[in-house]
């Protein structure tokens, strides 16, 4: 991470690349952590996708650092996971209606029709797997 200091203000960047793990492509994202300086939260703001110009979408969610969790607005899908992949994040994701299938939230790219699994996501751009990661209902 780098760190952009203005104000006492600390911004940091995160960025890197999650290798293809099935998709066809490799996905690329970005994230800026920006603390809210009247409360105790940072905006986390960044781009994930497939391609730099046109399969892209961007992301904004809030962490909350001193209870190591996450909240992730609205804007996403649900898909269905292999049992594996829901039992390495279900204890840390908060999620409702999902009828007991095991599935996560995820952002679904058009033109490849791939996508990327949020908690993944958040994942990669944190270096670890919050204690929570809530999802609000769509």
């Amino acid at each position: 991470m780098e760190e952009f200091n203005r104000a006492n203000t600390t911004i940091t960047f995160s960025s890197g690349t999650i290798p293809d793990e099935g998709n066809e492509y490799d996905l690329i994202f970005y994230a800026h952590f920006v603390p809210n300086l009247f409360s105790n939260y940072i905006d986390v703001i960044g781009e994930a996708g497939f391609d730099k110009q046109r399969e892209k979408d961007e992301f904004r969610f809030v962490y909350y650092p001193d209870e190591d969790r996450v909240v992730f607005p609205n804007r996403y899908r649900i898909t269905v996971v292999d049992a594996a992949v829901y039992d390495k994040y279900k204890n840390n994701v908060e999620l409702k209606n999902t009828n007991n299938i095991p599935s996560l939230p995820w952002i679904r790219y058009p033109r490849t029709k791939d996508g990327i699994l949020i908690p993944q996501l958040i994942e990669r751009i944190f270096g670890k797997i919050p204690a929570k990661m809530v999802f609000l209902d769509n």
